[in-house]
Order: structure tokens, then C-alpha cells, then sequence
């Protein structure tokens, strides 16, 4: 297993004990969560090095320290062990919700902007990852798009979208730039409205985060606006099925509109940045004039440099 592998198995296996992260930060050789279950807490170190994958815990009741203790163990397990869909193997089922946030499109030169959010009981995020939802990037345009139908059908009230289609996209990144702000703040601000939404849907245990920017942004939003849920910002959020699946449907609906922007302009507009992009913008301009770029792509791209 790699580091992050390590990490995300025994995330999962503190799962399967109502052990809930709240916070993450870097340490020397390693990385601190401070966790909880219900009214008790306690700080937990985990370190690599010469010594291996290593733990220690600080400030835990005698019972929880054991729990964690053993949740680390499992890490150590064969991968069928450590790697069960995020649950509890205790006879009765916790009524835990988490919301998991992602986004697709931002480095996409052309097509929209969009952020996902999406909220799971622990039975029901066992249900999800039995069906083999994974970070998106990992996952064909057709396999997505069946996964997220599949979700909306089953858990209608569970998600929230937000997309940007490019001209809304243009014009609310220049309104930002005017206030000395930038894509993170924008960015933000769209996470922050989708977890709201879902908050005011559901009494919600925790957020996890795919982190994009500094914490202390997401951080400020959660205090400017009283939410007091345990806010988790972690770099490959996916390892989380929660963000995984909102992963899964930010990149459903930039596919859907990616193929409505097609069909509008007749011809396939490529995704990503890639040489294919800077071609398929010139022959676009030939045909429909400049004034075709804000509706097509995010203007503030270097591809865009020769039009303006």
C-alpha cells in the first residue's frame, strides 16, 4: 500500500467504529486527525517512516484508544479485510450522514464549471460503493453518466449541483477578480451552497472536503454562517465514498452539458487543455466570430490570449 493508501484504509476502518475525523493536519513524518464518537474525542498521529506506518493517540478514554487501536490493526489486514464499502460491522446501524464535496471542469478549458455535494447514511454509502462508484477520473464518460443516473433515482433529495455554464462562469469570475478575489474564493463559495442546501435537508454528522485550496477559507465560511458541523478538508477526497460519489456527478453533468454545447455548435468540443482545444476555439471563431468564446470556454485560460 502507498501512504495514502494506508491512511484511507484505516479512515475507513475508524468508520466502521463511529469514529468520525474532524479535522486533519500535517505533522512531522506525518499527519494529526483530531476524531470523536458522540461526546468523546481524542487526537490521533499517524507517522511514516523507517519504522513503518506508526500510531499514536492522545487524550482517548481507555475504550475509545482501544477502538482506535484496533481499527489500526486492520489496517495490516489482506485488502478484502481493510477494504469493505465505509460502514460499521456492529449488529446495529448507526444513523451517521456525511456530505462529501467535489467539482469537475475547472481544468477544463472549454465547457462549465461545476460542484457537486452529496450527503449518505452509513447503510446507504455501503450500498453506493457496492456499486463500484470510484474517484471519477478513474471511470469512462458512460460508466458516470449510468452511476449518477442510478444515484438520482435512488437517493433523489441526497445531492445538490451547482453548474456554471460559461458565460455565467465568465461573468462571476470577473465579478470576483473586480473584489480582488480569485478562483478558490469562487469556488468556495459554490461548496458552500451545496452543503447548506443539504444541511437545511438533513441533520448532517460531518463534511468532508476534496481540498483545493487553504482551509482556513472553507473554514471561514462555516463560522461566518454559524454551521457548526466537523468540517474535514483532505487532498484525494475520493478516498471517501461521500466525495467519490460527488465526484461521479460533477463530472455526469459537465458531460451532459459538454455534449449539449456540442451539439449546439455541431461539432465535438474536446475536453481538458490539450492541443485539441486551441484548434477546435479557432475554427469556432472562423464560423461564429469572437463573440462565440464566452459561451463556449473560461476566458481567463492563456488559450484564449490571442483573441482578446
Amino acid at each position: 500500500m502507498t501512504i495514502f493508501e494506508q491512511r484511507a484504509a484505516f479512515a475507513a476502518s475508524l468508520r466502521r467504529y463511529d469514529i468520525i475525523i474532524n479535522s486533519e493536519k500535517s505533522i512531522s513524518y506525518g499527519v494529526q486527525w483530531k476524531v470523536s464518537r458522540k461526546q468523546e474525542t481524542a487526537t490521533v498521529n499517524t507517522y511514516h517512516g523507517k519504522k513503518g506506518f506508526r500510531l499514536v493517540v492522545q487524550g482517548a478514554s481507555p475504550q475509545l484508544q482501544q477502538q482506535i487501536e484496533h481499527a489500526f490493526k486492520e489496517v495490516g489486514q489482506p485488502p478484502n479485510a481493510v477494504n469493505i464499502p465505509f460502514g460499521n460491522t456492529a449488529d446495529h446501524e448507526p444513523a451517521h450522514r456525511i456530505i462529501g464535496c467535489d467539482e469537475s471542469g475547472k481544468g477544463d478549458v472549454l465547457g462549465p464549471l461545476v460542484v457537486a455535494a452529496v450527503t449518505l447514511r452509513t447503510s446507504e454509502s455501503k450500498e453506493v460503493s457496492a456499486w463500484g462508484v470510484c474517484d471519477s477520473k478513474q471511470l469512462t464518460d458512460e460508466k458516470i453518466l449510468v452511476l449518477a443516473e442510478r444515484f438520482w433515482q435512488s437517493f433523489p433529495e441526497a445531492s445538490s449541483v451547482t453548474c456554471l455554464m460559461p458565460n455565467q462562469y465568465n461573468e462571476q469570475y470577473a465579478a470576483y477578480r473586480d473584489k480582488r478575489k480569485n478562483l478558490n474564493h469562487l469556488l468556495t463559495d459554490l461548496h458552500f451552497h451545496n452543503i447548506a442546501v443539504l444541511c437545511e435537508r438533513f441533520p448532517t454528522d460531518q463534511v468532508i472536503l476534496d481540498r483545493f485550496a487553504p482551509g482556513k477559507m472553507m473554514e471561514e465560511q462555516f463560522s461566518v454562517h454559524g454551521l457548526s458541523v466537523p468540517l474535514l478538508q483532505v487532498p484525494r477526497g475520493e478516498q471517501f465514498i461521500e466525495v467519490a460519489m460527488a465526484s461521479v456527478l460533477a463530472r455526469a453533468v459537465f458531460v451532459q452539458r459538454m455534449n449539449l454545447l456540442s451539439e449546439i455548435y455541431d461539432r465535438i468540443l474536446p475536453k481538458g487543455a490539450g492541443r485539441g482545444v486551441a484548434t477546435c476555439i479557432a475554427e469556432l471563431v472562423q464560423q461564429y466570430g469572437t463573440e462565440v468564446l464566452g459561451h463556449i470556454g473560461k476566458l481567463h485560460f492563456k488559450t484564449f490570449d490571442s483573441y482578446r
